[in-house]
């Protein structure tokens, strides 16, 4: 099961853009490898530039065929390669973002990112399709609380490193299935 995600991000150009990411979501992971990954300003408006994804990866990276994992794992469980390449290739593999639009080719219409002058107008209060939501305000990360909504976000440094503890409801279909959803 996926933990789906928002990036939201203040750009150079004064828009607020979001991005859907499927995969990944959770703090050590999505929330992990924007803290340490995307602190530049240029490095961010890229990321957000490419449009909803299916996971991040610490490099933006380049076209690439956007099923290498189910590839890969098809050589691995035929005995094609190694133990030793698989494991190699796979981190390779995860160490870029894999895009809807670039990588699989799907429409950009469907997968571009929202945009609007404030961060109310891409990140609403009735958001709930996804698990997690980091926000970029343009000189640091935060995420949303995920039960709480855009009304209450989190430095997302003091997240990770557990000085503030949040945990999302489960979430089916955008919809919470356990708790005040």
């Amino acid at each position: 099961m996926s933990t789906r995600s928002n990036i939201i991000a203040r750009c150079s150009d004064g828009l607020w853009r979001k991005i859907y990411c499927h995969w990944d979501g959770y703090l050590d992971h999505n929330g992990k490898v924007l803290f340490e990954n995307y602190q530049d300003q240029k490095k961010i408006d890229k990321l957000l530039k490419l449009g909803s994804i299916s996971s991040l990866g610490p490099e933006i990276g380049k076209k690439h065929d956007f099923d290498w994992s189910t590839k890969l794992y098809e050589q691995h469980s035929s005995k094609k390669i190694t133990e030793e390449e698989y494991a190699s290739a796979q981190k390779k593999g995860q160490e870029v973002c894999n895009v809807y639009h670039r990588d699989r080719g799907e429409p950009w219409e469907d997968t571009k990112p929202e945009a609007a002058d404030t961060l109310a107008g891409v990140w609403t209060f009735e958001e709930t399709l996804t698990e997690f939501s980091y926000v970029w305000d343009g000189r640091q990360w935060w995420v949303g609380d995920p039960d709480k909504g855009m009304q209450a976000i989190i430095d997302l440094g003091e997240a990770l490193a557990g000085k503030v503890s949040i945990h999302p409801n489960v979430k089916a279909f955008g919809i919470g299935v356990i708790g005040k959803w």
